[in-house]
């Protein structure tokens, strides 16, 4: 490396995921600095995505390798002095410390939890500094946390027209339990409340397969759609809705962008997740804590929200706060264009 490094320079490395790290990255170029995005998979396609996702490295390891490669080059060789691993599965320790014994400042941000994504955990130690959405790891394992976040486009006045007041609106994929659960609150709501579903899977093959054992998923099949929903069409639907059900994955407690949104919108959020016990108490008023999914019905209508988030509560829902927190994890100054 020939180049000297420069920490305005920061590359951000993650997988690509309806595009949220990449509005990271382009939210911290706004702040003046010279910031790159990195999909930290070799292939985004449907097999190499399984591969990943079921730790079958094996059969791609030269891929892997020679594409990682290619981006520690690049990363050396133009100058970056800051890399920002944004809920990484595919970068390793070896990777991290191949960047830090060159000088550069690494750090970790997960939006995902250890018991689901358990490989980031070797990386704590070798890491600058680390942050988690997830309370429970940011305790467990020293990590700071940083609260995820709904960008603009999610922004809506609730008094705003088109807004259906028996309408629940559900965005998510299919995994876990929600193909159970969503049939169950179905048939308790009947005719008085309609779902609103934005169904995804990357594919029916898998769908089909994880049905096997979960039958009353075939529900939904013809639902499912294998390309990610735009967030205009997500933004759309939280805005149709007084109410947006959030059915939380499991094995996290963490507040998901998508309880962000549903809360940016002006949508009335009920969820099993009880995290949300923790937002500022003006937003946690606009939230229904539920522990199984019957109570659903008993809660509608039970909860008032003002017309209008403050501006304050809007700000704390923000990309701009996220990245704001995002740039004092980094200890980078927080500059702004003029």
């Amino acid at each position: 490396r020939l180049i000297a490094l420069d920490i305005n320079k920061v590359a951000v490395i993650g997988p690509s995921f309806f595009g949220y790290v990449q509005a990271v990255a382009q939210n911290i170029s706004s702040r003046g600095y010279d910031a790159q995005y990195f999909d930290e998979r070799h292939s985004n396609s449907i097999f190499s995505k399984i591969f990943y996702r079921l730790g079958m490295n094996y059969l791609i390891r030269r891929n892997r390798k020679n594409y990682l490669d290619a981006i520690r080059h690049q990363i050396l060789s133009e100058g970056f002095g800051t890399v920002l691993l944004v809920d990484v599965e595919v970068i390793d320790r070896q990777f991290v410390e191949s960047l830090t014994a060159q000088g550069l400042n690494v750090h970790l941000y997960m939006w995902d939890s250890a018991k689901n994504k358990p490989g980031f955990v070797d990386m704590i130690g070798s890491v600058n500094s680390a942050a988690s959405f997830e309370p429970v790891d940011c305790e467990e394992l020293g990590m700071q946390y940083i609260p995820l976040f709904a960008e603009d486009l999610f922004s809506f006045d609730r008094s705003e027209s088109g807004r259906v007041q028996n309408n629940i609106g559900f965005n998510g994929t299919m995994h876990s339990l929600r193909a159970k659960q969503l049939a169950t609150l179905e048939g308790l709501i009947g005719n008085e409340y309609r779902i609103s579903k934005l169904l995804y899977y990357h594919s029916i093959l898998l769908y089909c397969i994880k049905c096997l054992s979960n039958p009353i998923g075939w529900r939904y099949i013809s639902e499912i759609s294998t390309q990610p929903f735009s967030k205009a069409q997500i933004a759309e639907l939280y805005r149709q809705s007084a109410y947006v059900l959030d059915i939380h994955h499991p094995g996290q407690s963490g507040l998901t962008s998508r309880t962000f949104e549903a809360l940016r919108s002006g949508a009335i959020l009920i969820t099993f997740n009880q995290s949300v016990k923790s937002l500022p108490p003006s937003l946690a008023a606009r939230c229904v804590y539920i522990e199984d999914i019957s109570d659903v019905s008993k809660v509608l209508k039970t909860i008032k929200a003002e017309a209008k988030l403050s501006e304050s509560d809007d700000h704390f829902l923000s990309l701009e706060r996220f990245v704001s927190d995002i740039l004092d994890l980094m200890s980078l100054p927080q500059k702004r264009l003029n």
